[in-house]
């Protein structure tokens, strides 16, 4: 075969025009030698097609026979948009506005709209994470069987773990669990506490008191408590051993003094006195 026939069969050509509307992409191209060429037909291959962008025209056509209204474009030459650094084995989808598929030799997957800055990102250990990047939000799928949720750029997460629980975490310091016995807890930056526990009971539970129900109500601060049992009875214990003071009257667990020092009545007291049945009445203290 001549050299000249060579050169007829395989020639460089620029895309004067493209139609993608037609069965087939056809395109309108010059050769180097001027001769224009209208109706050429664009090998493409199943599942995958493209229209070029004006800053790709360049591209390879074969004339079956040299002839020239036999011609057909079996590629572009992409000098402008196509991604550099690949290692051996990669392959890399694009396109020139920004969005591109990275296979890469550790067998991941990346997906990135690189222009809004979302991306998906499928790693070696068979997670999965979906970012938009440009707003801070993140959604995390792990190994583990864990899906989280993050607004990263304000500090909120919601996590769905492994073991059917829920937990949301504010950047504030607020966190809320609900647990795989189906109890709820409310926990807020000074370690305050809410609880609602499967028992039935709630707890709650103030980083400097604490507050709990279960059939009863006990309330308790610096060591001083008061509990209503279910019998409708209010049990009262202080820290300092006074119960309870209404003005200059106090009370301890033995003895109920008025204003004057004056013993009024007495709970399982030993005290000389006069004992009538069960009953002790004690004279002034």
């Amino acid at each position: 075969m001549s050299s000249e026939r060579i050169f007829g069969l395989i020639r460089r050509v620029l895309r004067r025009a493209i139609n993608t509307d037609t069965p087939n992409v056809q395109v309108q191209v010059e050769s180097s030698a001027d001769e224009p060429h209208s109706d050429v037909e664009v090998l493409e291959s199943y599942g995958l097609t493209a229209h070029p962008p004006e800053s790709v025209p360049e591209g390879i056509a074969l004339f079956l026979n040299g002839q020239s209204d036999h011609g057909i474009v079996i590629g572009w030459l992409d000098k402008a948009h196509r991604p550099a650094g690949l290692k051996a084995g990669e392959v890399q989808l694009y396109s020139v506005h920004g969005q591109n598929a990275l296979f890469d030799k550790d067998g991941q997957v990346t997906i990135d709209a690189t222009q809004h800055g979302q991306r998906i990102f499928f790693d070696k250990e068979g997670q999965i994470t979906l970012e938009a990047t440009q707003h801070g939000q993140r959604i995390f799928f792990d190994k583990e069987g864990q899906a989280t949720l993050e607004a990263t750029k304000h500090g909120q997460r919601l996590v769905f773990n492994k073991d059917g629980e829920v937990e949301i975490v504010a950047k504030q310091g607020q966190k809320m669990l609900m647990d795989k016995l189906g109890q709820i807890s409310l926990t807020d930056k000074a370690g305050s506490k809410f609880e609602m526990l499967a028992s039935g009971s709630i707890v709650a539970s103030p980083a400097n008191t604490l507050f709990h129900i279960n059939g009863y109500l006990t309330a308790s601060y610096g060591g001083s408590s008061i509990g209503m049992g279910p019998n409708g009875d209010i049990a009262l214990k202080a820290a300092s051993g006074v119960v309870q003071t209404i003005g200059d009257a106090k009370a301890t667990g033995d003895v109920v003094a008025d204003s004057e020092g004056r013993a009024v009545s007495a709970l399982a007291h030993e005290h000389e006195g006069v004992v009538r049945g069960g009953d002790r009445s004690l004279g002034p203290v």
